[in-house]
């Protein structure tokens, strides 16, 4: 199947500014914050172990895979908020600016994490600290994501087939090429990111669902939404 992927910019990457947010290249340093985000159950069950991280060096981990690509290319932002409160507790900078940098300014708080995986078929996640919930930050975030991976430049890749399923979805371009896009996987009780992705452009992928094994969160049904690149 002939398709575009993104080029990515050389580390550290942009910084993208939204109406309220500051997304920031996800950075080791930051596993103080990310330790407290993912030591919350509730913010861990929709995981993929649906665990918490057992210690700080578990959250070291998973942050080095995702920084340094260890599960292969990803593109990962910390979304930051601006809090005249805002403190090193909370993942916020103890000084600097934000001079072009990619490290948080003063007054920033640690909201969370959106980013993008699995090149081959490139999917996107995010994932917030509790206490953040219902502000609307995750739709504002996950946008600002898109804009800026949407405006990233292309270039041909011939990639194994899609899902059968994912064809209605598809645009086939009039060199023959498919249209790329981008999927979101998601538990179908998790109403709050099946509104997030809605409102984002997402459509629910009628007919593709994976039933896992279950394990300590009980019988689970994962469903996946699909966003083709705009015009």
């Amino acid at each position: 199947m002939k398709t575009t992927r993104p080029i990515f910019p050389a580390p550290p990457g942009p910084i993208i500014h939204t109406e309220r947010l500051v997304l920031r290249p996800t950075r080791l340093s930051e596993v103080d914050a990310y330790h407290e985000m993912r030591s919350n159950a509730q913010v861990m069950l929709n995981s993929v172990s649906g665990l918490v991280d057992a210690d700080r060096e578990a959250t070291q981990l998973f942050l080095n895979k995702l920084v340094n690509g260890k599960n292969g290319p990803t593109y990962t932002f910390s979304i930051y908020v601006a809090d005249k409160d805002a403190s090193a507790d909370h993942g916020g900078a103890g000084g600097g600016d934000d001079g072009g940098g990619d490290a948080p300014a003063t007054g920033e708080r640690f909201v969370g994490n959106v980013g993008f995986y699995d090149m081959a078929k490139p999917a996107v996640g995010y994932m917030l600290r509790r206490e953040e919930w219902g502000k609307g930050y995750a739709t504002e975030a996950l946008r600002g994501a898109l804009n800026n991976y949407w405006r990233l430049p292309r270039h041909a890749v011939d990639s194994e087939d899609d899902w059968p399923e994912l064809k209605r979805y598809q645009t086939i371009e009039q060199d023959g090429s498919v249209r790329e896009g981008v999927r979101a996987m998601i538990e179908v009780k998790n109403a709050g990111s099946k509104r997030v992705v809605g409102k984002c452009g997402f459509a629910l992928v009628e007919g593709k669902e994976w039933v896992p094994a279950p394990d300590h969160r009980g019988p689970e049904k994962l469903v996946w939404y699909y966003l083709e690149k705009p015009l």
